[in-house]
């Protein structure tokens, strides 16, 4: 591929930048989708709330023949190598997604010693310490449409192979620590009955993409001839693999400085009895998104009873004086009633993905992608989703629009008018969990929290289900 020159200045998104933005809309496809991922994270907006999100990120496009060379001259008994797809990829995460792969390297730094530390002690070559940053951005709470998940993204039948907990309520694929001693044990398999090349492709793509691969490509033998006749959902992890390897390595050279994360203010807390996850965190007040990447192995709808877990500081004296409500509205009272569902309309917000959004209507993504005809996880802002909830807890999943409006159900009973659009008449929306009342007052132009708080004679304290009334702006 033909390099790309140094200017003497930065250039900006805004550019005519063919050759870069040729890049950036065909280089690495699924690990751009474990990037967007990540920066839908609390952890994300929790550190662009600190350092800011510029509209315009500047970057200087980078030198792939320079890069090719280093490449080539990278050891550590791993064979490095650069073609159009791996030099495209490095102009993507050093470029337009500069600011992600600095985000992801913040991430990774308290735990690429780790990682070290153990393969090291399993005779494994250094540098397989990036493989999650390919394969998950380095996101604990990752998962993707075929059952793999972690920051290892491993699949089920590995993890428990090699000792993870797996169950309806736990997933110890991401716990970062015990992921990784299981992925080193397995990479060490896989480099003990396999050639190097062909292990890392293993590891990258999965064995049965390895074997696909020789069958394809007519008995090819080395990662750079086998990768592209792995399947397209995975091939691109290895470019993307050999990008981020090249980026950290001169991340110095290049001006790649990794975000600082200052660890959050948390407290720890053990529960009591077992008790409905939605329900603890609306009343505690925590964001959802925050308790999943605090306990990113707690994935199911109940909290094991007796089981440590992190939350926001302060949160953990609040729940002392509110164990008792928190078990008792726990307690399983829908549950035994029959409720037909309905279905309604989701409309996808920027920022949002497939697993979030069925996360917060108690759904799978497997079944969100068959009730809207998916064939894989990606969305864009505006589209509408299909989603199918019990009819008794539909209320507290109503997309409230600011206008005032809800999402539509799509059966027969949609054609009633919802409540609260007459004119002249206050708005009446139903709170979603996590939801808070600064955040609901955004939605509504020239109203604040304090006004909804005097208009319907509340706090600050609200519940998923309690249906408020928003006031007209004054």
């Amino acid at each position: 591929m033909q390099s790309v020159g140094l200017p003497e200045q930065p250039m900006h998104a805004g550019s005519t930048l063919s050759m870069i933005a040729l890049a950036a809309t065909a280089a690495a496809a699924q690990p751009e989708v474990a990037l967007d991922m990540l920066r839908a994270t609390w952890t994300a907006r929790e550190a662009r709330s600190i350092t800011g999100d510029p509209a315009v990120t500047s970057w200087v496009p980078l030198d792939t023949a320079l890069s090719g060379e280093r490449l080539r001259g990278l050891a550590d008994g791993m064979f490095a190598f650069q073609d159009d797809a791996v030099a495209d990829a490095i102009l993507l995460f050093g470029g337009p997604r500069r600011s992600d792969t600095e985000l992801m390297l913040g991430l990774a730094t308290p735990w690429l010693p780790l990682i070290a530390d153990e393969l090291r002690e399993a005779g494994l070559p250094d540098d397989l310490k990036y493989v999650p940053l390919a394969l998950s951005a380095m996101n604990p709470c990752a998962t993707n449409t075929h059952g793999e998940a972690g920051p290892w993204m491993l699949s089920y039948p590995v993890a428990v192979r090699y000792g993870l907990v797996i169950n309806d309520t736990i997933d110890q694929r991401h716990d970062m620590v015990r992921a990784t001693t299981a992925a080193v044990r397995y990479m060490k398999h896989l480099y003990s009955s396999h050639p190097p090349d062909q292990a890392l492709l293993a590891i990258l793509c999965g064995p049965a993409n390895l074997a696909r691969a020789k069958i394809r490509s007519g008995g090819a033998a080395t990662l750079a001839a086998l990768y592209p006749h792995a399947d397209a959902a995975e091939r691109d992890r290895v470019p993307a693999f050999m990008a981020l390897r090249y980026l950290v390595h001169y991340a110095n050279d290049l001006g790649i400085r990794p975000t600082r994360l200052d660890p959050p203010a948390i407290d720890t807390l053990r529960t009591g009895p077992s008790v409905r996850r939605t329900v603890f965190t609306t009343l505690l007040g925590v964001d959802p998104r925050a308790f999943a990447e605090l306990n990113p192995v707690i994935v199911g709808h109940h909290l094991p009873a007796s089981t440590l877990i992190r939350v926001p500081q302060g949160a953990a004296g609040r729940y002392i004086s509110m164990a008792d409500s928190i078990a008792h509205a726990s307690a399983p009272v829908i549950d035994t009633l029959p409720d037909a569902p309905i279905l309604l309309n989701h409309t996808v917000r920027s920022g949002e993905y497939l697993g979030g959004i069925a996360e917060d209507h108690g759904v799978s993504v497997a079944e969100l992608m068959e009730w809207n005809g998916l064939e894989s996880d990606l969305l864009h802002e505006g589209m509408v989703l299909r989603v199918r909830v019990p009819a008794t807890v539909a209320g507290t999943l109503e997309h409230d629009r600011p206008d005032g409006t809800t999402a539509k159900d799509l059966s027969a009973r949609s054609t009633t008018a919802p409540e609260g659009t007459h004119a002249g008449r206050p708005r009446v929306y139903t709170v979603r969990r996590g939801d808070t009342l600064s955040a609901i007052a955004k939605r509504y132009k020239g109203v604040s929290a304090r006004d909804i708080m005097r208009y319907n004679g509340i706090g600050e304290t609200i519940r998923a289900g309690q249906r408020i009334k928003i006031p007209l702006p004054r």
